[in-house]
C-alpha cells in the first residue's frame, strides 16, 4: 500500500468569487425564536425522546 494522499488531492476546487454566498437584496436574515404555549402541544402522558423520534420517522 502506498503513502496516504493529502485531503486536498481529493477535495473539490474552491468556489469562484461569483459562486460565493451573498446576502439577499433584502438584507441579512435573522433567527426567529418561537415559544409554544403548552395548550398548542398535543396532550400526551409519554414524552418522546429524540432517539424515539428518529426511530419513528423511518430513519
Amino acid at each position: 500500500m502506498g503513502p496516504p494522499q493529502a485531503a486536498t488531492a481529493t477535495a473539490p476546487p474552491r468556489p469562484r468569487p461569483e459562486e460565493q454566498p451573498r446576502l439577499p437584496d433584502s438584507g441579512p436574515v435573522h433567527e426567529v425564536r418561537e415559544h409554544r404555549e403548552p395548550n398548542e402541544l398535543p396532550p400526551s402522558e409519554h414524552r418522546l425522546t429524540p432517539h424515539e423520534l428518529k426511530r419513528t420517522n423511518g430513519s
